[in-house]
């Protein structure tokens, strides 16, 4: 088969750029001016190519009439696939689909170009009523015919390696064809072999173009690029909605053959081609609509019509060299296609080259046996002397040449070392028996051998906690470093996780990408159990590693915490107490927080020890959250009385809280409630904190009713208000009394307060208050005036203070019934009550 390799010696002129989202309108008028005055040699030799062309038509007037008069030029082209990731490295089907597609469209044969309109609208159209969109009878056919590099009339033929090649960049994307160019010049395609531009063929690149550009051509030279979504074809669509159908490729081959895009006319009265109306503007919204709907007659609607006032015609949007989506733009006009032809043919770019195609295939690109493995060749016609010399072979050894019937033959090949293995035919080996052509140069075979299993390397847990334990959520995260593989290297990591060393009961044998960080999410774990962590390396031909290991224990939860929230607090003590004697967390193994029940069933002084432990490795390893409750229940007894707060809790609380904050240099504080038979008080009062939670696991009817005291000595003359938190529970977890009191921490005015009881038979209380540190007296007094009992004598004195009486005189004697006094006197105070003693 005959196919035509052109070679243009001039570098590009004008370049096309479009944007599925927001149009992007290519630089042409500005490149030209550059390349006027940057580079004028250039400009002239284009436009002498250009006068050769239109002469070419003025001497073969034939190919306007008879298209039998022209001969089929085969324009050879290479798919240049620039990917970074596995995604982007468009399959060879979808590539052969647009192969297929650019040929449908160059020869005017796309079904889809029946849709055309053949008349001009009715009058009574409900879309443009009367404009003239009827371009069906300017439809041109080129007599091009696009091959593979190898000859391949089908893109379902095409050839890996030759006609594709594929380049891995380390970019995520390419900014144009020149950036393109550039990236294939310096990278070796995947598998070896030539990389790069490649002089004699169309070259089309297929990459990640950056900006929003769809595609991107020279006027002229051989070089052209699409993004990726956009390669495809009307019957298989790639993957960017309303660009998908091929038609990219198509327009920007326009631009390779010298056509302009159709609205770049600077005026109405400039006109590219005689059967395409000139056109100042592009059509972005455009569209062939059918109308009556199932009637086949088609019609445009929403064009720009930009000189339709000196054309007389609709502007032909439908054509491949404007803008619109690609199911609208569906042919190029007769007089494009014969501009194109003659291009194609008339300029010394190309030359006729005949031969014989010659495709090697294997169906293995990797290998681990000594046996070797089989390699297939497929001639175009039948050859004469084929023959295992004719190989040109790269560590590898021909082990049976299995001979053929002199299209199709096979020979087994054994690499000599592991590594590559490299296997083609050279130009020239054999010759055609019907053509007498010698071959073309086959594609070549490239298949890896590796017969040694990689070597394990180190796995580590790396979310670990105190060296061997996860905690609350069964997730796993892993570190794995230095599998190693010589040859193909570790491809993938396989994991397992099991209850024992290499199970995979947990979680079965799954394959993970090569990565130094990989996590295992949402694993069914069990509390207090030990897991095994398994992994082996597999290397690109399936040979594994030895398999390492790493273990842990999984705590989902503590024992303690009835809330799972891996804080011990009075939430969970307050349960606790209200499960009594339900509750067993003890005896236990390990330490603090990772312990391991061996429970006894039975409710002791070992739970209560163990609660308070977990309790207090909370403390230290979170730290005290201020409580902030909003007041509910019954309010708690709360005073400061001779040095001591004192709070009562409601009766029927188990459990309570109290804390509040308090300045170190104001006030000294100190717990003075102890655990007690039945009462476990759990304190952390520290300096400027006082934090205490008490639950009564004992008999509640024989134990008082709930109180804490503290010392509380102000250390000042002044008072402020404390706020004091607090919270208590009954024995079914409820809450009986929450919120904060703000507490007077010293008198601010004099008091002497009535005693109680009053009348009395055995003692009485006083109480006063004294916003001040003085000396002060206190005495009782008989109805005559006499002291009958000195109370307080010469003594200083501050605060919220009480005093007793025991109806006794100061020899100790009891007094007689009656009315009696008590006074009390400073510097600056001085008061007297009344009393009644009752005997």
């Amino acid at each position: 088969m005959k196919k035509i390799i052109f070679i243009l010696s001039f570098f590009a002129v004008l370049n096309a750029q479009h944007n599925h989202s927001q149009w992007i309108r290519c630089a042409t008028d500005e490149l030209e001016q550059e390349l006027q005055l940057t580079n004028p040699e250039f400009i002239a030799e284009r436009d002498a190519y250009i006068q050769k062309a239109q002469q070419l038509l003025r001497e073969n007037p034939e190919w306007r009439t008879n298209g039998d008069k022209k001969d089929t030029v085969y324009i050879p082209v290479i798919f240049h696939v620039l990917y970074q990731t596995s995604s982007g490295n468009l399959n060879k089907t979808q590539i052969g689909y647009n192969f297929d597609q650019i040929n449908l469209d160059f020869k005017g044969i796309n079904p889809d170009g029946d849709e055309i309109p053949s008349a001009p609208n009715p009058s009574d159209a409900p879309n443009d009523p009367g404009i003239d969109y009827s371009f069906q009878g300017v439809r041109g056919s080129h007599q091009i015919e696009f091959v593979g590099a190898q000859g391949e009339r089908n893109g379902a033929d095409l050839v890996e390696g030759v006609t594709i090649r594929r380049y891995q960049i380390s970019q995520s994307s390419v900014s144009g064809v020149s950036e393109a160019s550039s990236l294939a010049g310096s990278i070796t395609p995947d598998g070896g072999g030539a990389g790069g531009y490649q002089s004699g063929y169309l070259n089309m690149y297929i990459a990640p173009l950056s900006g929003g550009l769809l595609g991107q051509a020279y006027l002229g030279w051989p070089e052209s690029v699409v993004i990726t979504g956009s390669v495809g074809s009307v019957e298989n669509p790639g993957t960017i909605s309303g660009y998908e159908r091929g038609r990219t490729l198509s327009h920007e081959l326009g631009h390779n053959f010298t056509y302009n895009h159709i609205f770049n006319s600077s005026s109405c009265g400039f006109q590219y081609w005689s059967d395409v109306p000139p056109q100042t503007v592009n059509n972005r919204s455009a569209n062939i609509y059918e109308w009556p709907a199932g009637s086949g007659n088609f019609y445009g609607r929403q064009s720009e019509n930009s000189c339709i006032s000196s054309s007389g015609k609709g502007d032909q949007f439908m054509n491949y060299m404007d803008y619109t989506y690609d199911d609208q733009m569906r042919m190029f006009s007769e007089e494009q296609t014969l501009e194109g032809y003659a291009w194609a043919t008339g300029w010394g770019w190309a030359q006729v080259v005949s031969g014989v195609n010659t495709v090697l295939t294997s169906s293995t690109s990797v290998a681990t046996s000594n046996d070797g493995f089989s390699i297939d060749v497929t001639f175009s016609e039948s050859v004469t002397g084929f023959t295992q010399d004719d190989l040109v072979l790269s560590n590898a050894t021909v082990t049976s040449f299995n001979g053929g019937d002199g299209i199709n033959y096979s020979f087994d090949i054994e690499a000599v070392v592991d590594g590559e293995v490299k296997v083609s035919i050279a130009e020239g080996s054999v010759t055609g028996n019907t053509s007498g052509d010698s071959n073309f140069a086959s594609n070549e075979i490239v298949v890896i051998v590796d017969r040694v299993n990689p070597t394990a390397g180190t796995l580590t847990i790396t979310n670990i906690q105190d060296s061997q334990y996860i905690i609350q959520n069964p997730d796993l995260e892993l570190q794995v470093d230095n599998f190693y593989d010589a040859t193909t290297g570790v491809q993938l990591y396989f994991i397992s996780v099991g209850s024992s060393v290499g199970g995979d009961d947990i979680l079965p044998v799954t394959f993970q990408p090569i990565s130094g960080s990989i996590h295992l999410n949402s694993l069914g774990l069990s509390d207090y159990q030990q897991y095994h962590v398994n992994v082996y390396g597999q290397d690109l031909v399936g040979l594994n590693s030895a398999t390492v290991s790493a273990s842990f224990y999984y705590f989902g939860s503590l024992l303690g915490d009835s809330d799972d929230d891996w804080d011990i607090d009075f939430d969970d003590y307050s349960a606790f107490i209200a499960t009594w004697p339900y509750v067993d967390i003890a005896p236990t193994t390990g330490s603090v927080p990772y312990l391991f029940p061996n429970f006894d069933g039975v409710a002791d002084a070992q739970d209560l020890a163990m609660f308070e432990n977990m309790w207090d490795w909370s403390l230290q390893e979170n730290g005290l959250q201020a409580p902030n409750y909003s007041v509910s229940g019954e309010n708690p007894f709360l005073r400061i009385l001779n040095n001591q707060l004192v709070i009562k809790f409601p009766n029927g609380t188990k459990s309570g809280q109290i804390y509040f904050e308090y300045s170190p240099s104001n006030y000294s504080v100190s717990l003075l409630t102890t655990s007690s038979e039945g009462r476990l008080v759990l304190n952390n009062t520290q300096t400027g904190i006082a934090h205490v939670e008490f639950g009564d696991h004992g008999d509640s009817s024989i134990l008082p009713a709930p109180e804490l005291h503290f010392g509380f000595q102000n250390l000042t003359d002044t008072y402020e208000f404390l706020r004091i938190s607090y919270s208590a529970s009954d024995g079914n977890d409820q809450i009986v009394s929450e919120g904060y009191n703000l507490l007077q921490t010293a008198p601010s005015t004099y008091r002497l307060g009535v005693s109680y009881p009053n009348p009395f038979n055995s003692r009485t209380v006083i109480e006063f208050d004294m916003p001040a540190t003085e000396t002060i007296n206190m005495v009782i007094l008989d109805i005559r005036g006499r002291v009958v009992r000195n109370l307080i004598d010469n003594q200083e004195r501050f605060g919220f203070q009480s005093v007793q009486w025991d109806a006794k005189n100061d020899g100790g004697d009891n007094v007689s019934s009656g009315v009696y006094f008590y006074q009390i006197r400073s510097s600056n105070f001085n008061a007297v009550g009344k009393l009644l003693y009752l005997k």
